[in-house]
């Protein structure tokens, strides 16, 4: 009976670890948005922190978040791949997602040199938004994305060099004018209150 109990235990493990490692659909959300792509080659982290900040808007990254959250794939091998990327069930085809540090995040994705049928060099490197509010990056390679200006660019991805998670600053929120008011009216209350304590 001990041995039974223990076999099963032993099964649920293995049942919870494998199901943890695959994602679905509904754990990534939908397509996260391409914001923009270019070329800098073996740039370090101040070049990609001004050119993130020239497509988003200046001030919202900078070079230390950039090395701060950094994965470099330096070894590249087909079991490196799959213990930090996973395929997505439910979703489409060549579909993967991996971790972010926080929801509402940009991420980075720099692809190394790669080089088309004929010979013209590829974008190595491109800037993900995380729009579904989720903590998964999630991109499809070969994949037609559709850019804010309406232009079209295929992510192609051949290798990755590494990844870098850059946390998103988002504006503080404005009050909305029921807001004020009721932050008013509450104000003006305590206001009569401490002048009519007052005359006691």
């Amino acid at each position: 009976m001990k041995k039974l109990l223990f076999g099963l235990t032993i099964l649920l493990i293995f049942g919870f670890v494998s199901s943890a490692a695959a994602y679905t659909i509904e754990d990534v959300g939908g397509l996260d948005l391409l914001l923009g792509y270019t070329t800098l080659g073996n740039s370090g982290a101040d070049t990609e922190a001004q050119w993130i900040n020239s497509v988003v808007g200046p001030g919202t990254v900078d070079s230390n978040i950039i090395e701060a959250n950094k994965v470099e794939f330096t070894d590249w091998t087909t079991a490196q791949y799959e213990q930090y990327f996973q395929e997505v069930t439910g979703g489409v085809a060549n579909q993967y997602a991996f971790e972010l540090p926080d929801a509402n995040s940009f991420f980075l994705i720099k692809t190394g040199n790669q080089k088309d049928a004929d010979n013209n060099i590829l974008p190595d490197t491109w800037l993900f938004d995380n729009v579904d509010s989720t903590l998964f990056g999630t991109f499809i390679n070969g994949y037609t994305y559709t850019l804010p200006d309406n232009t079209t660019v295929t992510f192609t991805l051949k290798n990755i060099e590494k990844i870098s998670h850059i946390s998103k600053t988002a504006p503080a929120p404005v009050p909305e004018p029921s807001t004020i008011l009721l932050l008013g009216g509450g104000l003006l209350g305590l206001g009569i209150y401490g002048r009519k304590r007052g005359k006691k």
